[in-house]
């Protein structure tokens, strides 16, 4: 592959520009998450789509993981570096920070409340934090635009987003923050070759050769028979007469990468998985706010936690308490 050096601008996080290489014509990449989720996921996916726009690839965010993977249309969009501008924090919802934080008013300031969210029956009209929802009317194009079943899935805690408020309330900790913008789920199809025909085709159609599953055993294990799968699965697209030539010849370049998104710690070669440590940090929470009570009724108190055939998460918090 003939590498071709030059600089190109991109737009980084709250508008300010960056100087990015972009080194060649790489192939697509496409990014999702399944099975359960787990604390860190969206640093993963940030990181992921970040770093395949600096390397100038298109990056594809699959939405609930390998059901997103097999019905494409809506469920596989092209990103770009301001989508995933404030992922991190994303995944506490309101409830647990009400809950958790009493001095957060259930109605914020007007001064702080983001201005200008209008949504007109199936027209979604994006808001711009300077003005209200109306300029949305008046300049139209891209400010109104068809809404589908999967736009407003997970909406309902956003009423205020997680960006206000950490900025509003310092003392908001991070360590509250999880789960995966993308969505998640178990896709009983994707086991079967049917699922994984559907899956490739719209991975051809949109010339995705590069595919990276952020999941646990199954995920992973689902990820590594579809890439032994990809060549007679391509043969038989091919055969039937829903891919072209050229799409054909996709047949060869196909690359998966796993994450490994477990609490467990359990998979050989890796330091630690995403969401090991915050699962540790919980446990040790947990034992915190027992042992008082331990301590006055003088008992001892056991404590079952996760880890299947791994005792990670025993050791080390026993080690820790």
């Amino acid at each position: 592959m003939e590498r071709r050096l030059s600089i190109v601008n991109s737009i980084g996080h709250e508008g300010s520009s960056i100087t990015s290489l972009n080194i060649g014509n790489l192939a697509s990449i496409a990014v999702l998450t399944s099975g359960g989720d787990c604390q860190g996921m969206n640093a993963a996916i940030r990181a992921v789509v970040r770093m395949g726009i600096y390397l100038g690839s298109e990056v594809y965010m699959v939405k609930e993981g390998y059901i997103g993977l097999i019905k494409g249309e809506n469920y596989i969009t092209k990103s770009n570096w301001v989508d995933v501008s404030g992922i991190i924090q994303k995944g506490v919802t309101s409830n647990i920070l009400f809950k958790k934080f009493k001095n957060i008013p259930s109605r914020l300031d007007e001064d702080i409340w983001p201005k200008g969210l209008a949504v007109n029956s199936i027209i979604y009209i994006e808001y711009n934090d300077k003005e209200n929802g109306y300029i949305g009317l008046i300049k139209g194009e891209n400010y109104i635009t068809k809404s589908n079943w999967v736009d407003v899935s997970g909406i309902i805690q956003k009423g205020v987003t997680s960006n206000i408020l950490f900025k509003k309330f310092k003392n908001i900790p991070s360590r509250l923050d999880g789960g995966t913008v993308l969505g998640s789920s178990r896709c009983k199809e994707f086991r079967t070759r049917e699922g994984r025909y559907k899956a490739a085709l719209n991975l051809v159609k949109r010339k995705i050769v590069n595919l990276i599953v952020i999941g646990g055993d199954g995920s992973l294990t689902g990820a590594d028979t579809f890439r032994s799968e990809w060549e007679s699965l391509i043969e038989e697209l091919y055969k039937n007469d829903e891919i072209n030539q050229e799409e054909y010849r996709l047949k060869m370049k196909f690359n998966i990468v796993g994450i490994v998104g477990s609490i467990d710690n359990d998979f050989y070669g890796t330091d630690m998985t995403i969401g090991a440590d915050s699962a540790l940090h919980r446990i040790i929470e947990s034992i915190d706010h027992i042992s008082t009570t331990a301590f006055s009724h003088q008992r001892c108190f056991i404590l079952e936690v996760m880890g299947r055939n791994c005792g990670y998460l025993a050791l080390l918090s026993a080690l820790a308490t």
